[in-house]
């Protein structure tokens, strides 16, 4: 089993401050060090300080080996989302975002929901994102892509991100 989080204690500074006066600083700088120890009625022991469970806050922070996940805790468990953006995730973002705008542009042009379209896309990366979701962007809009498709009746640039992208509309 890899390790991917610590356990750290993040006490209230405002509602131990009176409690254990200079020694705060202290307790604050160990407990988010990890070197606390959790007691069986809830409360925290930090070093010779013992902490109500009103006064601290349990979380998880990813051990410093561990990159490109987002690490969160609670009620006994802990979860790690990888939160890496490959090339495959980008693209398949770019085709949700491309279905979008035909949908708005079907509005647009005054066509019915179940109405069949010719659709044509150009522009730079679009090879990439055609031969892996064309299949979705046809699925979702009721379209043939055809990249012979010059004039229709709707022509549109739209722009994702860094790309500009021509769409074509036929009925």
């Amino acid at each position: 089993m890899t390790t991917i989080a610590r356990k750290i204690c993040k006490p209230n500074a405002r509602l131990i401050g009176a409690k254990f006066g200079k020694a705060v600083q202290d307790i604050i700088r160990e407990a988010k060090l990890g070197n606390f120890t959790e007691l069986p009625d809830g409360k925290i022991q930090v070093g010779e300080f013992v902490l109500e469970s009103s006064e601290f806050e349990i979380a998880y922070e990813p051990l410093e080996n561990v990159v490109g996940l987002s690490v969160e805790g609670g009620y006994g468990t802990v979860i790690a989302i990888d939160i890496e953006v490959t090339d495959s995730l980008r693209l398949e973002g770019y085709a949700r975002d491309i279905v979008r705008q035909i949908q708005d542009t079907r509005k647009e042009a005054g066509y019915q929901v179940s109405d069949r379209i010719r659709l044509s896309l150009s522009g730079s990366g679009m090879g990439d994102m055609i031969a892996q979701f064309g299949d979705y962007i046809a699925s979702e809009t009721l379209s043939v892509i055809d990249t012979g498709l010059v004039f229709g009746d709707i022509e549109k640039d739209i722009e994702i991100e860094d790309m500009i992208v021509k769409m074509v509309l036929k009925k």
